[in-house]
């Protein structure tokens, strides 16, 4: 399932989500019968000016709800610079946390800063 807004310049926004059905996929891992997967990402981008925009993202991701301590959210917020058509210079932040496992082992979540650079060949 897809939904999505757009104003050009102003403002864009969607979501996106799945629920997904592997039947007997996980006999391999002692499962049985069937499995479930979902997913949602969420995003958005709004415009200040023609040249600067924010634009943040938010995903979720559990390949197998039948277990604990698999699923996974991913965060970006970005400051997005439009110095003449076609180029994007985009400084973004990327954080992933991961659920608990059931025996209590906690993961770190990973903090990735970058910089992006796009360019359209026109």
């Amino acid at each position: 399932m897809f939904a999505g807004y757009r104003e050009k310049q102003k403002v864009s926004a969607g979501i996106e989500a799945f629920y997904g059905i592997r039947q007997n996929g996980e006999q391999q891992r002692n499962l049985e019968g069937h499995s479930y997967s979902v997913a949602l990402s969420l995003f958005g981008t709004w415009y200040f000016s023609p040249k600067v925009a924010v634009a943040a993202r938010y995903d979720y991701f559990d390949p197998l709800t039948t277990q604990s301590g698999d699923n996974r959210s991913l965060y970006l917020v970005a400051v997005n610079w439009y110095p003449a058509v076609g180029v994007i210079f985009s400084p973004n932040v990327v954080i992933e946390t991961f659920e608990s496992l059931p025996n209590g082992t906690s993961y770190k979540s990973a903090i990735t800063p970058r910089l992006t650079f796009y360019y359209a060949m026109n």
